[in-house]
């Protein structure tokens, strides 16, 4: 069967093959091969599912199977993909019941099929074509009428009577009417006044001749009676006679350009009446090289030139020719920016010039700013401006700045005023003071006499604190104050305070308490001086107001969060008291200057500058001071301060509390004893020297620069206060010159000075100077800068008194040691001038003994110092005597 099969298959298909039940290819065509895209061998004998793709081998088995089982023709349809290629087949299957197999003819219809596809494609094609073109359509049509009907503007049509024969719901809605009241029963000119309906009349049937109408601006009159502007624009339509048939016309609803119209006058109005006002105008020119430039009418009036209908003015030959008139300097600058702008060097400028005006001859001040202009491309075509005469203005600035020199020549003279005043007032007040301190150490002085010097020390330190409070608040007001900020000790400062005014509470039975919170920063960087300053004056204001009760002192630091200074903190101390209080409409007067309060005044005492200086004092330093009070109940002032945390150690300040009848001596043995006061005053001279040699010093004095360079090459001291203030070489020159001079190198030099000005640390310091001590000063203070300058060198005469004993005693044995070492010839001399008490030349013998021996030369100075002349004589004569 095979070989008779073979040749029929070859002729009566595209592609024959026998295939048995088993899927094995029994007989096959020769053109197999083609539709296998190979040139192997003809698959005789071979499964189908080798040669053919596996969902068209299993379609083909099964399709014998059926064959065979029905016995019947099968058709077969099917396609399958080789090497990337679709094939589609159409055919049948014969059932070969003999042989268990079945016969397939197939055909390769797969032209056929793509053809039918793509004519399927196609039509659907043109289906999904047609529908959407009908949707489109439809929707494009909804889309018009929908903006047609509701469109911004509003569209009619007009009959050739005038009647509306068309109008879209905008329309509608504007005048206030239905269609059916509209259409075909108004005409358009019933929607207006006698008047609009005069002029629609006349111009409508101009319209029907000419076809167009452009912004014809009525009056349109709604259905409730209220009105609106429009603007309407037409167009005629005609048939084919040339007959009018309607119009097409828009409506604009013109209120709002009505309006900014409107407001666009008053604008205008107001820009005339500011242009007048600032004497101000505008102008520009046009960048086309055509050396032009066109002004408005307030710039014309303002340069002076003569009225131009075309505004149109020459730039080379009147404006800067008028500028260079002006000032030829300033106008050839002026040129140069307007050039550089024209040029396109910059964009913008703001220039000052003087203009000449052609009309009067009048020059006049000119400011005026020019930007460029582009157009929408980017390109350069204008430079605009505005001008503005600034003539008056200019001349108001003269005025001010003369005003402002006169102002600060008169602050000038007040603070050299206030200074001499201060000089003059504090000098007399140094002698006044030191001298009462001196007298009230005088032990032999009765109850009587001391309490006099006590009233003379009081109001004299009273009188000193009125004026420093006078010359402060001066110094405040011509911003002359500086922050001097130290590391000191918070908690110390406090406790100083609080035994400073714990006497006074005392004798008014008020408690004193001072409350340091946890965590209170002990070491802080800040004004010492200030702070204290402000906690006197609020510690003094609550004991003068507070009768029954007591005052509180509360302090407390917080991490300052604003910033980035780790080491910032807040200083918040409360000062609260159970005073009389403070009336609420008075509260406002506190921290004004030379105000008091009806208390205040009724209270003695005060200059009402101490809250003042205060508050002053606490936002220099970054803070404020505020107050709440409760009449009859207490006030609460709350100072706040920014302060830097120090990480210094405990400062420990040398102990200068003395009492006042106690003297300060030179601890036995101290070399560095030999003082020399400069001063052109002899009060302050004397009240200085009177101090020191109490102590034990051995002091000369100078009047003057000349003098104290002459003393300083005569014998070196060993420390010198020096008055800056003197008549020919000042403080200053003098120290310079002494520290120069080989005999001068290295002396310690302390200035003096009574003036309240904050002096020129850097002066101070190139001078060679070591401190300032402030006249009038305390005999604390003279002596804590003594040892702050030379050391510990003081010891309390009763707390010293068991180690003087003992010093005293050596001079059991001074004669021998004296009579060992000395030449006779300087112990003659020394008993000459100590038996004469010429006390000069006696420390000159005494500091030659230095040479000798030391010990000895300080015995005797200490003894001199004390005036103990006899012992002196005592111990030489008694020497000389035993020798003999």
């Amino acid at each position: 069967m095979p070989n008779q099969l073979y040749p029929v298959l070859n002729i009566i298909s595209d592609l024959a093959f026998e295939l048995s039940e088993k899927g094995i290819i029994l007989v096959c065509s020769d053109k197999i091969l083609k539709f296998l895209l190979t040139e192997a061998e003809i698959p005789i004998g071979k499964q189908i599912f080798d040669v053919f793709p596996k969902e068209f081998s299993e379609h083909c088995i099964s399709s014998v199977q059926i064959a065979l089982k029905q016995n019947l023709f099968q058709s077969f349809d099917d396609r399958y993909i080789q090497k990337e290629k679709k094939i589609s087949f159409h055919g049948w299957v014969i059932p070969n019941r003999s042989e268990s197999s079945g016969i397939f003819s197939l055909f390769d219809c797969t032209a056929q099929v793509e053809t039918e596809e793509k004519l399927q494609k196609i039509e659907g094609k043109s289906n999904k074509f047609q529908r959407n073109l009908d949707q489109r359509a439809t929707e494009q049509l909804d889309e018009f009428i929908e903006f047609y009907e509701n469109a911004p503007i509003g569209y009619q049509s007009i009959d050739p009577d005038g009647y509306f024969r068309m109008i879209n719901e905008t329309g509608l809605k504007w005048i206030g009417y239905t269609r059916d009241e509209v259409i075909g029963k108004m005409k358009f000119s019933d929607l207006l006044d006698s008047a609009g309906k005069k002029k629609f009349e006349s111009l409508f049937k101009e319209f029907k001749e000419t076809g167009i109408a452009r912004n014809h601006e009525y009056e349109l009159y709604r259905k409730d009676g209220s009105s609106f502007p429009i603007l309407l624009n037409s167009k005629a339509i005609y048939n084919s006679q040339g007959e009018y048939i309607h119009s097409r016309s828009t409506i604009y609803d013109n209120t709002e350009k009505k309006a900014v119209e409107e407001e666009l006058r008053k604008m205008n109005h107001f820009y005339e009446i500011a242009s007048r006002l600032s004497k101000s105008g505008y102008w520009y020119i046009p960048l086309d090289r055509s050396d032009t430039y066109f002004a408005s009418d307030p710039v014309i009036e303002i340069l002076g030139e003569e009225f131009r209908e075309d505004h149109c003015y020459n730039q080379e030959n009147q404006w800067l020719a008028n500028v260079k008139l002006g000032d030829m300097k300033m106008g050839l600058e002026a040129m140069k920016v307007v050039e550089e702008t024209i040029a396109g060097l910059r964009d913008s400028y703001d220039i000052e010039y003087i203009y000449r005006r052609p009309l009067d001859g009048k020059k006049i001040w000119i400011h005026e700013i020019g930007n460029i202009l582009c157009d929408s491309d980017g390109n350069r075509i204008f430079l605009t401006g505005v001008l503005q005469d600034i003539t008056q203005q200019k001349k108001l600035e003269e005025e001010l700045s003369a005003a402002k020199e006169a102002a600060e020549a008169a602050n000038r003279a007040k603070s050299i005023f206030l200074a001499n005043m201060s000089h003059e007032i504090r000098t007399p007040m140094n002698a006044i003071l030191g001298f009462s301190q001196i007298l009230q150490k005088n032990q032999q002085l009765d109850e009587k006499s001391r309490s006099y010097l006590e009233i003379i020390n009081r109001s004299g330190e009273h009188l000193l604190s009125l004026i420093n409070e006078v010359l402060e608040m001066s110094k405040i007001e011509a911003g002359h104050l500086d922050i001097h900020p130290v590391h000191f000790n918070l908690v110390s400062l406090l406790q100083n305070i609080q035994n400073m005014f714990q006497q006074k509470m005392d004798s008014k039975n008020l408690s004193l308490e001072v409350m340091i919170y946890p965590g209170t920063a002990e070491m802080i960087y800040s004004d010492e001086k200030k702070i204290t300053e402000i906690l006197i004056n609020l510690l003094s204001n609550a004991y003068k107001f507070t009768s029954l009760g007591g005052v509180i002192l509360r302090c407390r630091t917080e991490k300052n969060q604003i910033g980035k200074n780790s080491h910032s903190l807040i200083l918040y101390i409360d000062v609260e008291d159970t005073g009389i209080g403070i009336p609420p409409e008075e509260i406002p007067l506190l921290f004004k200057p030379f105000e008091q309060t009806s208390q205040g005044k009724l209270t003695s005492g005060g200059t009402g500058l101490g809250l003042a200086i205060s508050i002053n004092y606490a936002r220099m330093m970054g803070g404020d001071i505020t107050v709440t009070s409760t009449q009859n109940v207490g006030s609460c002032f709350h100072v706040r301060l920014i302060v830097q945390e120090s990480e210094k150690e405990r400062i420990k300040k040398p102990n200068n509390t003395t009492d006042g009848n106690r003297i300060l001596k030179l601890k036995p043995g101290i070399q560095t004893n030999r003082i020399l006061i400069v001063d052109d005053n002899k009060e302050n001279r004397l009240v200085l020297k009177e101090f020191l040699e109490l102590s034990g010093f051995v002091t000369n004095c100078a009047e003057n620069g000349r003098e104290a360079i002459q003393a300083v090459k005569n014998q070196r001291p060993d420390l010198i206060f020096m008055d800056l203030k003197m008549p020919g070489i000042d403080g200053f020159e003098t120290s310079r010159r002494i520290l120069a001079l080989k005999e001068g190198k290295g002396i310690p030099i302390i200035a003096m000075t009574a003036t309240i000005l904050d002096l020129d640390r850097r002066e101070i310091s190139e001078a060679g100077i070591l401190d300032v001590l402030s006249k009038p000063f305390q005999e604390q203070e003279l002596f804590s800068m003594l040892e702050k300058t030379l050391g510990q060198i003081f010891s309390d005469e009763e707390n010293d008194h068991e180690q003087k004993t003992q010093y005293l005693l050596d001079y059991n044995n001074l004669s021998q040691i004296a009579l060992d070492v000395i030449p006779k010839e300087l112990i003659n001399n020394l008993i000459s001038a100590t038996s004469k008490a010429h006390f000069d030349q006696l420390i000159e013998y005494i500091d030659q003994i230095n040479l000798y021996s030391p010990n000895v030369s300080q015995m005797l100075r200490n003894m001199a110092s004390e005036y103990r002349y006899e012992d002196i004589l005592r111990v030489f004569k008694e020497g000389i005597t035993h020798e003999d």
